[in-house]
């Protein structure tokens, strides 16, 4: 039987062609880099990685385990979504994961469990999480405990941090995915475990929210954890949008008292269900951007331009996080195209190997073919090194090769996730400092409505001295509104203490904020310089290697 064309012709062979690039993606030492020397590297980061586990600053990655398939992801959003952990191959980076001082928290094993849907007799799914806890805390129970929680239990932890903690810096939690198909695929709940743990280390890392009892009784109180009663007793009540559409006829006729009490002044309109003061605040809100400015403290017209500043810096970061985006994605092209390159280098060499065979490696022909062969091996091994260094790897991820090189796309992209971070907490501290704006505009129509409320009485007096004897029915009209003037004062006392302790919170939050962002991006600037020093110097060396190959001929030619 003659041979094929596909048998005798290397450069037809898509298999032979597959079955090279397993061959080539394997973790192989580079010259003068033996393994022993490798995996000693590795165990002095894995050493150095422990040892400082508990003294990095806040912005780092919260998950630490050993890589794995995910770190086959080139999304930059994915990679800094995850915050998977990667000691430097390079011998000079170390990017490693935060955990809170003393306290670690860990959901795992989700299991998909059951419950009764909208509809009787439809059941509806959902996944459950073990929340571990290993901590050493005195406001804590136990050192090491865990519950079950699921994600409905995530968002109403942070509407009620929201709620009890006003002013305060909160980060934001994992979004809702509204996909249903999606929820079961073992990618999606991987990605939401990871993102609910870093929430949870976020959380825990705040110097005031992760000593908080609302914090502690989430990861203590029994399930189902809306129904415990360590949770119920830390939760206010919550009025209903139709609670305050019922109420709003009543206070518009007089029936009921349209005055805030004091614990009601104190929180936001979202959560009192007062539809009546919530058009107040709108209408003064509208009239005081467009009519009337009201005379602000000077430290409120200082929080309001720190306010436009962040406005500023999240278009900044929003920018920069593109673009390292696309660094990312240039890198992973520019390592897939090397590794194209080298491929196609390698099959071309086999072509003018199997050519010089069939003519004679002694003729002028065989040998010129016999050179180029070479030289497109040696080359084409290189490039093919070159995109394993650069890129992901799909097959060598997959084989999860010990203490294998961390390729420069995943080094880049945890270098650059302070970006992701601060932008993500950017839109926290908006609203942080937007809640206090709030809370002084509560202050300011109190004052107002007291304001109505003084002029109305003065005027009844008025009228009412002008009467001989007296006018009963304004008198009784006068203490009505005597009355309501006392609730005022009370309700305004509260807003305004409530207005200063937001203002506070803000204050404190913006220094801690700011140089955490500063500790953070000194860092990133370090890690990118030193990933891509790392990066072009083990290319530099594969490249070397490879021209050497074109000096020596040289030498022997001379």
């Amino acid at each position: 039987m003659e041979p094929t064309k596909a048998d005798t012709d290397p450069l037809s062979s898509l298999a032979f062609a597959s079955s090279l690039e397993d061959e080539l993606e394997e973790e192989v030492p580079l010259q003068g880099e033996t393994q022993h020397a490798r995996t000693s590297q590795g165990q002095a980061a894995s050493s150095h990685q422990q040892d400082d586990y508990f003294g990095l600053p806040p912005h780092r990655s919260a998950q630490h385990e050993e890589p794995s398939r995910d770190h086959a992801v080139a999304s930059y959003g994915q990679l800094l979504s995850g915050g998977s952990t990667w000691n430097s191959g390079f011998g000079r980076s170390q990017v490693e994961p935060h955990e809170p001082m003393g306290s670690q928290h860990v959901p795992t094993d989700p299991v998909q469990r059951e419950e009764n849907g909208m509809l009787p007799g439809v059941m509806g799914k959902y996944m459950s999480y073990s929340v571990r806890t290993k901590t050493n805390r005195p406001n804590f129970r136990q050192q090491d405990f865990a519950v079950r929680r699921r994600f409905r239990d995530f968002v109403a932890l942070h509407d009620l941090l929201k709620s009890t903690h006003r002013g305060f810096f909160i980060p934001p939690r994992p979004e809702k995915n509204t996909m249903e198909g999606q929820r079961a695929q073992p990618e999606f709940i991987e990605l939401r475990r990871m993102a609910l743990q870093r929430y949870l280390h976020q959380l825990a890392a705040h110097p005031v929210i992760g000593l908080s009892e609302v914090f502690r009784a989430f990861l203590e109180a029994d399930e189902p954890l809306l129904s415990s009663l360590q949770w119920t007793q830390l939760t206010p009540v919550q009025h209903t949008f139709m609670e305050g559409m019922a109420r709003l006829p009543r206070q518009l006729l007089g029936s009921e008292s349209a005055i805030p009490n004091p614990s009601d002044a104190a929180r936001s309109t979202r959560h009192t269900g007062d539809l009546l003061r919530r058009f107040k605040e709108l209408r003064l809100d509208v009239r005081q951007e467009y009519q009337e400015q009201p005379a602000l403290t000077q430290a409120e017209i200082d929080l309001r331009n720190e306010r436009m500043l962040v406005e500023e810096l999240q278009e900044k970061l929003a920018n920069a996080s593109r673009k390292a985006e696309k660094l990312v994605s240039s890198m992973e092209d520019l390592g897939n195209v090397f590794g194209d390159l080298g491929l196609s280098l390698i099959q071309t060499g086999l072509y003018e190997a199997a050519t010089a065979d069939q003519v004679g490696q002694y003729s002028d022909t065989g040998a010129a073919a016999k050179i180029i062969a070479a030289d497109c091996k040696r080359v084409g091994q290189a490039a093919v090194n070159g995109r394993r260094l650069a890129t992901t790897g799909a097959q060598a991820a997959a084989k999860a090769v010990p203490n294998a090189t961390p390729p420069a796309t995943i080094q880049t992209s945890m270098a650059l996730s302070p970006l992701h971070d601060q932008l993500g907490i950017v839109p926290a501290v908006l609203k942080a400092l937007k809640e206090r704006e709030v809370a002084l505009l509560t202050v300011h129509s109190l004052q107002r409505d007291m304001v109505m409320k003084q002029r109305a009485r003065q005027s009844l007096v008025d009228d009412g001295q002008k009467v001989f004897g007296g006018d009963k029915g304004k008198e009784r009209k006068v203490q009505g509104l005597q009355n309501d003037m006392a609730t005022l004062e009370q309700s305004t006392s509260a807003a305004e203490q409530e207005y200063d302790k937001v203002m506070d919170r803000n204050h404190q939050e913006l220094v801690r904020w700011k140089a955490g962002r500063a500790e953070a991006f000194t860092t990133m600037l370090d890690n990118i310089a030193k990933v891509e020093v790392g990066y072009h110097e083990r290319m530099h060396k594969l490249w070397e290697i490879a021209a050497s190959g074109f000096d020596d001929r040289r030498k022997q030619a001379g």
